[in-house]
């Protein structure tokens, strides 16, 4: 694997990563974390990363606001090199030149700026990797601002076939000893008393209409049986589909993820359903959303295909302050959404629950919502679920907005909202 790239960073950020991730509904959290880690995702989630970090936060082990380092499912950096070493300045806007290196045959890995190799070093990286990985660059910027230009980058892999030793038989012997052995058996029939003609014609008529009465009898099977076969046929190994947008679950799949809809992975229920926590095989954690009958058939007269169609519009709306939708999942007797999990739960249990909320981080809970709605509004959508139980927090204590509502265009929204009037 051999990867150069060009780069400058001007003031501000954390810094900016190569990375290497499994999948790529993840969104990486902001400010120290440079956008590699999702508050969904367990410690054994696979991320390979180098990043570029030009900002020094401690807690992590980094030694200054302008070092490489080598990240292994980890924010926490397994190897650092300082930049200045190679007398590079990651944040002084110039741009700089990287070249990141690894062989997998011999564990090792290569990292330069400029002409000069900053590391070079035994390192394994097989327990990350997969067969397919997803390649590119996260970066963040916190409460600053950065501005990171990538001017050309290149990604190429290689791996060795495996060959298999040649035979030391060649065709020519193969042929001569062919020859030999024909010669051989017409020497040996020849000694003997040769059959009368008037046989050998007759079991070659016989032979020979033998032969087509067989070959009627398979083609007339074969036409009354071609359907069978074509179902029969093994379908064609195709690679895996990248899961580059929410897909469909199976209810298998939903089922597993929360043990069996387990009262234990229940985060809560309100009038539109149940909440749980379910797991992904890949190790992320979810929160899925199974609706109630008794929600689904009367609301608005919307049948289960309109539920599907405001689902997919969700699923298309991107922004840091949404939730991200991760699928969903739908038969005939249930419909359920697949969110993104949120550890440190709903807006509502740190308002009016254990927990403490400063008036400081209360003020940015009110930014960031009003950031999401804003963003609903300019793209003629509205949330229509709008309560502190819609709002979550992660680690970093950002608010993202959820559970939503049936997001109706524009003009259904003033529709609906004349409706509520008149029913109130």
């Amino acid at each position: 694997m051999s990867t150069p790239l060009v780069v400058s960073v001007i003031v501000g950020g954390s810094g900016l990563t190569f990375i290497m991730v499994p999948d790529e509904f993840t969104l990486g959290r902001p400010g120290p974390w440079l956008g590699m880690l999702n508050d969904a995702c367990e410690d054994d989630y696979k991320a390979v990363a180098v990043e570029f970090d030009t900002r020094h936060n401690p807690e992590f082990g980094d030694p200054n606001d302008n070092h490489v380092g080598i990240n292994l499912g980890s924010i926490i950096s397994t190897t650092t090199v300082n930049a200045s070493d190679a007398g590079v300045y990651l944040k002084d806007g110039l741009i700089h030149e990287a070249t990141i290196v690894y062989d997998g045959s011999r564990r090792w890995m290569g990292i330069s700026l400029g002409s000069k190799t900053i590391f070079s070093g035994s390192l394994d990286l097989s327990p990350f990797l997969n067969e397919y990985m997803f390649v590119g660059f996260s970066a963040s910027t916190g409460n600053k601002t950065q501005i990171h230009n990538i001017y050309r980058w290149n990604f190429t892999s290689t791996s060795q076939a495996s060959l298999r030793a040649p035979s030391a038989e060649t065709c020519e012997s193969k042929i001569m000893e062919q020859i030999d052995q024909g010669v051989q058996s017409s020497a040996s029939r020849s000694s003997k008393k040769e059959p009368p003609r008037s046989l050998l014609i007759f079991i070659s008529v016989m032979a020979l209409a033998i032969a087509v009465f067989a070959g009627l009898f398979y083609n007339g099977r074969r036409r009354n049986n071609q359907t069978k076969a074509a179902v029969i046929l093994p379908d064609k190994r195709q690679r895996p589909r990248p899961p580059n947008k929410p897909r469909r679950f199976t209810i298998s799949e939903v089922s597993f993820a929360t043990r069996g809809f387990h009262e234990y992975e229940m985060l809560g229920n309100d009038s539109k359903g149940v909440y749980y926590r379910g797991k992904l095989p890949n190790g992320c954690q979810v929160a899925i959303k199974r609706f109630s009958a008794q929600f689904l058939s009367p609301l608005l007269r919307l049948d289960r295909r309109r539920l599907l169609k405001e689902i997919s519009t969700i699923s298309r709306v991107r922004h840091p302050n949404l939730v991200p939708l991760r699928g969903w999942c739908q038969d005939n007797r249930e419909t359920m959404v697949v969110y993104d999990f949120y550890p440190n739960g709903s807006l509502d249990k740190w308002l009016f629950g254990a927990g403490v909320l400063p008036w400081t981080r209360r003020l940015k809970v009110v930014r960031d919502v009003a950031d999401a709605l804003s963003f609903l509004h300019s793209k003629q959508l509205a949330h229509k679920n709008m309560k502190t139980t819609s709002v979550f927090l992660d680690v970093s204590f950002r608010a993202v907005l959820g559970d939503f509502g049936f997001v109706l265009s524009s003009t259904e929204s003033q529709r609906f909202e004349a409706s509520r009037e008149s029913e109130g």
